[in-house]
């Protein structure tokens, strides 16, 4: 039971946008010669392999001539995955070993040149294909409680290390003989990124301060702004969305108090059973850049609560609610390119910002955070 394992799902909308994605686990160690690997060495590692396909589709501004034509353009994204993870030193020390290919590609739907009255055949163009050998230690050891699934208390630890070879915005050249082909613009690189979680209990537990660090820098010359970091939205600092704050590094620090508002809830709703409810409040403060250093006054922050309201459908499935606030602090602008060629300025912070989320548990963002106990 548990040894092999495989989930996928698929979701198409009215537009005809797709999401795939297909997961195969084996977890039964390494399948071929078991008494040398497993009795002798003691090494069980589990395997994954997984792929997974988006498609979106968008309008855009064709510049040809005097003539601005407007077209449909479908970005295609490929991915696959394959890992394999296993225990060092103790079941709180985790390795994963992986190797990601990925390969993304636009297609821009048949129009018309109206100056020529001329149809253009749609076409299809690669522009990013990705290598990422991938290594990864994990370090998760939690205090047992009867609210650890809700408020958990100890220390989680994550430091990743990426070795990318990619392929980028092709160009097309032609050569002396009139073969036209395309030229990549390649990106080598490597990647580290770290992440720390502290949470120590206070008044017999029952309250909670954490700290969390993150931070993450490409080794070497500036990169383009594609393989960014980004240290907002909803994964890092709430108060501003994704793609605000990106850089080829960055740095951020939370720190959060959780506490009780009902422990023992006790009564039925629908196919929900209400069990506990927290309350926290947290404040963050990071940024991201290029090579030149970022400076404390460029520092970003924000503020914010939480509510956490743990249920069981059916009394058997945990059901986890979680209500987010945040608002940013500091007011900045962005400069973006645009579907027309034209530059584009965003200006975010002094915002609130909502998030709602229903899942099996609350920290999805931290990998096995109840699975390892002290």
């Amino acid at each position: 039971l548990g040894r092999m394992g495989i989930f996928g799902g698929a979701s198409v909308n009215r537009s005809f946008e797709r999401d795939l994605f297909l997961q195969f686990d084996y977890n039964n160690g390494v399948p071929f010669l078991k008494d040398l690997f497993l009795k002798k060495l003691g090494f069980s590692p589990s395997f994954q392999l997984a792929g997974y396909n988006v498609t979106r589709k968008t309008e855009a501004d064709l510049v040809a001539g005097l003539d601005t034509i407007p077209v449909d353009v479908t970005y295609d994204l490929l991915q696959f995955e394959f890992g394999m993870a296993f225990k060092i030193i103790n079941a709180n020390h985790n390795m994963r070993a992986g190797f990601t290919f990925s390969s993304y590609s636009s297609k821009l739907s048949t129009f018309v040149i109206p100056s020529i009255n001329r149809q253009v055949s749609a076409s299809s163009t690669n522009y990013f294909t990705g290598r990422d050998l991938s290594l990864t230690y994990s370090y998760s050891s939690f205090l047992p409680n009867k609210h650890d699934d809700i408020n958990p208390i100890g220390r989680y630890f994550r430091l990743k290390y990426d070795y990318e070879i990619n392929d980028l915005n092709p160009e097309l050249v032609i050569d002396d003989q009139g073969n036209v082909t395309e030229s990549f613009e390649k990106a080598k690189f490597h990647r580290l990124e770290g992440d720390l979680l502290q949470g120590f209990g206070l008044f017999n537990n029952s309250h909670s301060l954490s700290l969390r660090l993150r931070g993450g820098t490409i080794f070497g010359p500036e990169q383009d702004n594609f393989f960014d970091f980004y240290a907002s939205g909803f994964p890092n600092m709430k108060g501003y969305p994704f793609y605000a704050i990106g850089g080829n590094r960055y740095a951020t620090a939370n720190l959060t108090y959780r506490f009780p508002l009902a422990t023992n809830l006790d009564f039925k709703f629908l196919q929900f059973y209400f069990d506990k409810l927290y309350f926290s409040v947290y404040g963050d403060i990071g940024n991201a850049w290029y090579n030149k250093a970022t400076k404390l006054k460029e520092m970003k922050k924000d503020i914010g609560f939480e509510l956490r309201l743990l249920t069981y459908s059916y009394y058997v499935y945990p059901t986890a609610f979680t209500f987010n606030a945040s608002y940013g602090l500091d007011e900045f602008s962005r400069i973006f390119p645009s579907t027309t060629g034209e530059q584009k300025t965003v200006t975010y912070g002094k915002e609130w910002r909502f998030y709602f989320t229903m899942l099996f548990g609350f920290d999805f963002l931290v990998e096995n955070i109840n699975k390892i106990r002290f």
